[in-house]
């Protein structure tokens, strides 16, 4: 009995370091419990007891995923719902918390991120790498298409002055 309890609390103390580096959905957990070696009934009892002290949450790692993906590496509302899918997250969620993802206030960050590397480039050349740039990023065509064209005449009105 006390040989289980030492398991479940080593088992507690790797998920709370897990978690300690950023949050996690609960698939990330659960796998590395078991990469940890811990059998699935010491997995099960830890998540639950995660679970009851709000450790791990699903949605709010959702949320805290895309406020962070789009304030520093801006991506595309369905790339951001693809990286989702792979930490486990459930279609559900994910639409919920994409909602309100907007593309094309996105792409122009994405696009202004990139475009320190641009300056001085000719227009064939600026589209061309900004384009493959943005599109590496998950955008389509007509938003990628809306940001080069809005870039495009942002830098060349700012080189006017």
């Amino acid at each position: 009995m006390a040989k289980e309890a030492e398991l479940l609390e080593k088992c507690f103390k790797a998920a709370s370091r897990y978690l300690g580096y950023r949050p996690r959905s609960e698939i990330e957990i659960r796998n590395h419990l078991h990469r940890c070696g811990f059998d699935s009934d010491v997995v099960e009892r830890t998540i639950i007891r995660l679970k009851e002290k709000r450790l791990i949450d699903d949605v709010a790692f959702a949320r805290f995923w895309v406020e962070n993906r789009l304030l520093f590496k801006p991506l595309s509302r369905k790339l951001l719902g693809l990286e989702l899918r792979q930490k486990g997250v459930d279609k559900g969620i994910i639409d919920e918390v994409t909602k309100d993802a907007d593309d094309r206030t996105s792409v122009l960050k994405a696009g202004w991120k990139g475009i320190r590397r641009l300056a001085g480039l000719d227009y064939p050349e600026f589209r061309y790498r900004l384009a493959n740039y943005l599109k590496r990023r998950g955008f389509g065509y007509d938003t990628i298409n809306f940001a080069v064209d809005h870039l495009w005449q942002e830098i060349q009105s700012s080189a006017r002055l």
